[in-house]
Formats: structure tokens, C-alpha cells, sequence
């Protein structure tokens, strides 16, 4: 596998309790996936649905993260990002960077995220959120090229 999978998805399960915890500050749009998918099991079972997928953007910020690292607007990523937490972001990617060799394009003075909290989830769960953060990354990874290009360094 391209990457070790197992801390990008505590972290995925991490950014949906920590969110799904500060109620009062949601928006109309957080409500609905919320009410739709009140825990991580629930929204880990329906990923693969189009209301899983595209109400929970953490998958596609991680890989628009990357995408935007080398296009030079990173920041834009984070600043449209409707996880507020952008120390729970910024600590995935940390970790995905890592992964990729690449330097960190974050200016973050911590060492590391504070202790996750323990979502339970089941296996099955855990593995489609696995294949879905490599699909991400296996993307990032064919469009690199192109990002590269766009930025004049091909």
C-alpha cells in the first residue's frame, strides 16, 4: 500500500467526533449530515453513498489539500474547509505529507495532535474508509504531473 493507513484514519474518525461534539457552532449544512449520520459507524457505513461522501468532505480536502500544496494555494484549501478544527486537518495532513516525502507546507508549532478521542467503529467500516483515503492518495499520485505543469516546473 502507498501509504500506512492506519493514523490517517483515526484521524478521519477523530475529525468527525471532535465536530460532531460542538453542536452549537454548525451550520444548516452540518445539521443535516448530522442528523443523517449521528455517530462514526452510522456515516463509516454509508460511505460509498453520495450523501456520506459529499456531506463529509474530509476525503476530498485531504486530497484537494495536496492537489492545491502544488498549485501553490494551499491556504484556500484550509480557509474553505468546513472542518473548523484546522489543527484536526492540519494534523492529517501532516500525516499524509509524511507519508509522501514531502515538506509540510503548514505552519503548526505543535509536535503532535492532542490524544484522539476513541471512536469505535467496526472493521468493516474502517476498511472502506481505508480504501477510500488510498483511492485519494492513488488520485493524488496520477495527477501530480499535471499540478507540477500547471506551476511551470514541467
Amino acid at each position: 500500500m502507498l501509504i500506512g493507513i492506519r493514523e490517517p484514519v483515526e484521524h478521519a474518525l477523530s475529525a468527525f467526533d471532535a465536530r460532531r461534539r460542538k453542536a452549537p457552532d454548525w451550520s444548516p449544512r452540518e445539521q443535516d449530515f448530522f442528523r443523517q449520520f449521528p455517530d462514526a459507524q452510522t456515516w463509516c457505513d454509508g460511505l460509498g453513498s453520495r450523501e456520506a461522501d459529499s456531506a463529509f468532505e474530509f476525503l476530498g480536502h485531504v486530497s484537494s489539500g495536496l492537489t492545491h500544496y502544488f498549485c501553490g494555494g494551499f491556504r484556500e484549501c484550509l480557509d474553505r474547509t468546513w472542518i473548523y478544527d484546522t489543527r484536526t486537518l492540519s494534523s492529517c495532513m501532516r500525516v499524509l505529507f509524511a507519508r509522501l516525502n514531502r515538506p509540510l507546507p503548514i505552519e503548526n508549532q505543535r509536535k503532535h495532535n492532542a490524544a484522539p478521542a476513541r471512536v469505535r467503529v467496526s472493521h468493516d467500516a474502517r476498511e472502506r474508509l481505508r480504501q477510500q483515503l488510498d483511492q485519494a492518495v492513488r488520485l493524488y499520485r496520477e495527477l501530480q504531473p499535471l499540478t507540477l505543469t500547471q506551476r511551470g516546473v514541467g
